[in-house]
């Protein structure tokens, strides 16, 4: 072999090896990286995917797989990134263009989420979950009938897909129209009887509808998938007190306290239980833990006006009630316990 041939092939052997090498390793990694999401180790998975791209940086793939493990990690500003970088890679992929359109509806930006999520149509109209989120912006931007189009088009292409019946069983809710709601749910339920949202919003709608009991038993049932959740126990507990179930209320509300405390909806309705059960020191504690934790819910005012009726002192409930309609003149029953008690008052100065 000649020699300056060799010297030439020497040379070049190097950068060879190197470029294959580089292109295997990256192949490697983001297997790796694929292997460790599968486990549910995101952020592993994002330093695999991470060695990739340093690798080989025109790596799409790698840049998506990324994004949706940053998704998982709830660091959505990176994974937004990522998305948008691989665009300048390969800009026909629908599901990028809909995990986009999903990010920014999460950061408020709905009419970008709007164009990403037609995008993502537009490239692959099969896609179940551009149309649900298309659903959940259309909402935002209260196009409700658009909406529930998109969500019967989610429902079409995937007749098990559950967040699609609970969403539009919550614009069902909304437009008052219980009974198509609580289909929604129920078929929900049906298809995942694990589904946490679909027990509490059908929950809700049996409360709205006055069948409390059943309320009750749907919270009970969501509580038993999750028992940490603090949302339920403060429904339950609504559910309660219109069953007139002061006992359960306490219980019910104790053991929320037990989870957080910072909860100002679980502390006023035990105080109100308390109150109803003429326990009225432990209930003014409890309103006063209320007002540490927010000083501006009219709830507090109202239901401390409530206490001081209770007691006969009337010019104080006066106060508090006035207070409670500076914050919130539309607070159910506020209005009426105002007037009631300054007629108690004129008679007193009588």
């Amino acid at each position: 072999m000649p020699e300056k041939f060799l010297l030439i092939l020497l040379f070049i052997l190097p950068f060879l090896s190197q470029n294959i090498l580089g292109q295997n390793s990256s192949r490697d990694f983001f297997n790796l990286g694929e292997k460790s999401f599968d486990k549910g180790n995101y952020a592993l998975a994002v330093e695999y995917y991470t060695r990739a791209l340093k690798i080989n940086s025109r790596f799409p793939e790698a840049l998506i797989s990324r994004g949706v493990a940053c998704e998982r990690l709830k660091d959505y500003d990176k994974a937004l990134l990522d998305y948008q970088e691989s665009l300048i890679f390969r800009d026909d992929i629908a599901i990028v263009y809909n995990n986009i359109g999903w990010l920014k509806f999460l950061k408020g930006e709905n009419e970008d989420a709007l164009k990403n999520l037609n995008k993502a149509i537009a490239l692959d109209d099969s896609l179940s979950i551009a149309y649900n989120n298309r659903g959940l912006v259309n909402r935002k931007l209260e196009n409700l009938k658009k909406a529930l189009e998109d969500y019967r088009k989610a429902i079409n292409l995937n007749p098990y897909f559950v967040d699609a019946y609970d969403n539009m069983g919550d614009i069902r809710y909304s437009l008052q129209q219980y009974q198509s709601a609580l289909q929604n749910y129920s078929k929900a339920i049906d298809i995942d009887s694990t589904f946490i949202s679909a027990y509490n919003n059908r929950g809700l709608t049996l409360h709205e509808i006055k069948e409390y009991a059943a309320a009750v038993k749907d919270f009970d049932r969501a509580l038993e998938i999750d028992s940490t959740l603090v949302l339920l126990y403060i429904n339950k507990s609504n559910s309660y007190l219109k069953l007139l179930n002061y006992g359960e209320v306490i219980k019910v509300c104790d053991q929320a306290i037990n989870i957080d405390s910072s909860e100002i909806d679980v502390w006023l309705n035990r105080a109100y239980a308390l109150l109803k059960l003429n326990q009225f020191r432990e209930s003014e504690e409890n309103l006063k833990k209320s007002k540490v934790l927010n000083g501006n819910y009219a709830k507090v005012y109202y239901y401390l006006g409530l206490l001081h009726m209770q007691k006969n002192e009337t010019e104080a409930a006066i106060l508090n009630f006035d207070k409670a309609m500076k914050l919130d003149r539309y607070l159910e029953g506020l209005k009426e316990e105002l007037e009631a008690a300054r007629k108690i008052a004129e008679k007193e100065k009588d």
